[in-house]
């Protein structure tokens, strides 16, 4: 993780030693830890990273080897997605899948267009969560 000091990353769970020992990162930006997510994501093999700084966040995404975001609504969300989808030299804006959990109210296909891989609105399916973070390791 080169350029990333291990403070900046507050894993939870057991220590991971080395990349093979877990399947991915999956990172938690902003308020959006649902309970049972990371429960669900870590008994799966996924190491889980939550911020609430955008600016961290930018940072792990790109130099942590990232799997998968996790966001939603709220000026982190927010704030996040647009600094992540105009960073320079990002071509492709899917080739970090995001995933917005939404309260219902958001436009979907707004969403889509700005580079969220997938919507899901409450109540979330653990179940769901964790089939598209396996697809993405």
């Amino acid at each position: 993780m080169a350029g990333v000091s291990s403070t900046t990353i507050k894993a939870r769970g057991r220590q991971v030693r080395n990349e093979s020992e877990h399947r991915g990162r999956v990172l938690f930006v902003g308020p959006h830890e649902e309970p049972g997510m990371a429960e669900a994501l870590e008994s799966k093999g996924f190491q889980i990273i939550c911020t609430s700084s955008v600016v961290q966040a930018l940072t792990l995404a790109v130099a942590a080897r990232i799997t998968l975001v996790v966001t939603g609504p709220g000026e982190v969300g927010e704030s996040f997605l647009d600094a992540l989808r105009s960073l320079p030299g990002r071509k492709d804006k899917r080739d970090l899948p995001l995933i917005w959990l939404g309260e219902g109210g958001e436009d979907e296909e707004q969403l889509l267009r700005r580079g969220v891989s997938l919507y899901l609105k409450a109540p979330y399916p653990l179940e769901h969560l964790v089939t598209v973070a396996s697809f993405a390791a």
